[in-house]
């Protein structure tokens, strides 16, 4: 497979245009480089869905994606939590497939499971029913049959109120489950790479009798954040 790069948790946003011309030449100048590039989530600060690909704020990122996407490079979304309504407008616009809840690569013989790493907050309860309730059909069918320009503003509207919440969040409920990460490290995962919680890490799991390797990405808050693999080496790596 060669170069694989993972990253996550970039926010695009329409009130921060230095971060998206950030990420355009990040796509231009690093993302080419690599065998295959691989977002696990929170590109956007929000998405709602097909309907959101039709106004022009990230018009010049699709335009973006879709030059990497000429130059040869594969290129795989799995949802974060802020943008887990893209679908078939990466998928049929972009021919960026879309991985649900995590995607399992074979790197060198290396088996590695990527994945946002909202599902691995097992502390944070409240989270977990909001996430069950808001990704269920019938509020999935509801946000669609409200007029979008509604949905957009309040979504908008949203983001404050989320800002908020996070900040008075306890580190055991934002942490990253130790047992849900040792129950993938024991499905056969020899490195987990995950985004969500803002922090480059590393650190090794134990599950089943198996010993695992994971990745925490960081954010994009200053600079571009991401993990290269090449040649059985992982490497966290900054883009300014």
């Amino acid at each position: 497979m060669g170069s694989v790069l993972f990253f996550s948790d970039v926010h695009l946003s329409v009130e921060e245009p230095g971060r998206t011309r950030l990420f355009h030449r990040f796509l231009e100048e690093v993302a080419p480089r690599a065998g295959r590039v691989v977002c696990l989530g929170d590109l956007f600060d929000f998405w709602l869905g097909p309907r959101h690909a039709d106004r022009p704020d990230f018009a010049e990122t699709f335009a973006a994606l879709r030059r990497l996407r000429g130059h040869g490079v594969a290129v795989a979304f799995v949802p974060g939590n802020r943008d887990f309504q893209v679908g078939r407008e990466f998928e049929r616009g972009l021919r960026i497939p879309v991985h649900g809840d995590g995607i399992d690569l074979s790197v060198d013989g290396i088996s590695v499971h990527g994945c946002h790493g909202d599902l691995l907050c097992t502390g944070d309860r409240r989270y977990q029913l909001y996430r069950r309730i808001v990704r269920s059909a019938p509020v999935r069918g509801l946000a669609d049959a409200i007029p979008f320009g509604f949905t957009y503003h309040v979504a908008r509207s949203m983001r404050a109120a989320s800002r908020r919440e996070v900040a008075v969040k306890t580190q055991g409920e934002m942490a990253i489950s130790t047992e849900a990460l040792g129950a993938l490290v024991g499905a056969g995962a020899d490195v987990v790479v995950c985004g969500h919680v803002h922090r480059v890490g590393r650190f090794d799991v134990a599950g089943r009798g198996r010993t695992g390797s994971v990745f925490t990405l960081g954010d994009w808050q200053g600079a571009g954040r991401y993990l290269w693999y090449e040649s059985g080496r992982f490497e966290f790596r900054e883009f300014a």
